[in-house]
């Protein structure tokens, strides 16, 4: 894991970590989004996972303009698409909260 919460690097471990794909963080919120297909299927439920959850298409998500790049201001993309359409893959979201789930109950950092 990125065992930092120094958001320069773990925007870099995010670009190692997936396969091409976006995903932004909402700063006030301290949230991270990975954009995934409308038609993904989560297979967690909140009692496993509490806190995680897939937006499905009845939802509305704002997002920051593609120009906010730098951790500044209200939310900015820590890993931008690198062209249209480019969403992250829903099995490399699951590994990484599977993992991150699993570093935070033995006492690491996010």
């Amino acid at each position: 894991m990125a065992k930092t919460d120094e958001l320069e690097k773990v925007d870099a471990f995010l670009h190692q970590w997936f396969d091409g794909g976006a995903v932004f963080m909402d700063l006030h919120a301290q949230l991270y989004y990975a954009l995934v297909p409308g038609s993904a299927a989560w297979r967690w439920n909140d009692r496993d996972f509490p806190g995680v959850e897939c937006l499905r298409s009845d939802n509305y998500l704002g997002v920051p303009a593609i120009r906010l790049t730098k951790p500044k201001g209200r939310a900015y993309w820590c890993r931008p698409m690198d062209s249209p359409g480019d969403l992250c893959f829903v099995d490399e979201v699951e590994e990484l909260v599977r993992h991150g789930r699993a570093a935070r109950a033995e006492g690491g950092s996010q």
